[in-house]
């Protein structure tokens, strides 16, 4: 395996890691139903408030619209620039889509990745043809 694939295999795998740790944070803090129950009876301790506001920020699709601008710069830009903006707007567009905001995170994790995958070389010989 050539020194690319390492590279794009740690990205695969730094990125599976965060969508597992949105979906164990979405599954076992905010859906657990123990929680509403705890978060009664205590509703000022530190772990409510955090649940509170990260309830907030989902409600408010805070991922997905920090997504977004560097999906559609990176999508415009060319060369390293614009795969690295896309590569690093996959990682809050990802969690997005884990956590609720799924109709802006799907735009930017479609940009992000139609980036990705865009051919350089092919793009080049068009513009200058």
């Amino acid at each position: 395996m050539g020194e690319a694939s390492a590279r794009y295999g740690g990205l695969v795998l730094g990125l599976l890691v965060w969508v597992l740790a949105c979906g164990v944070l979405r599954f076992f803090f905010l859906e657990d139903e123990r929680w509403l129950g705890w978060c009664a009876e205590a509703p000022s301790s530190l772990a409510c408030r955090a649940r509170g506001w990260l309830g907030w920020a989902i409600h408010l699709r805070v991922l997905a619209w920090l997504a977004l601008p560097p999906a559609l710069l990176g999508f415009c830009l060319p060369g390293v620039p614009g795969r690295w903006l896309a590569g690093l707007a996959l990682v809050p567009a990802l969690g997005g889509l884990v956590l609720y905001a799924v109709t802006p995170a799907s735009f930017a994790t479609l940009l992000a990745l139609l980036r990705l995958v865009r051919d350089e070389r092919l793009s080049d010989a068009r513009t200058r043809g």
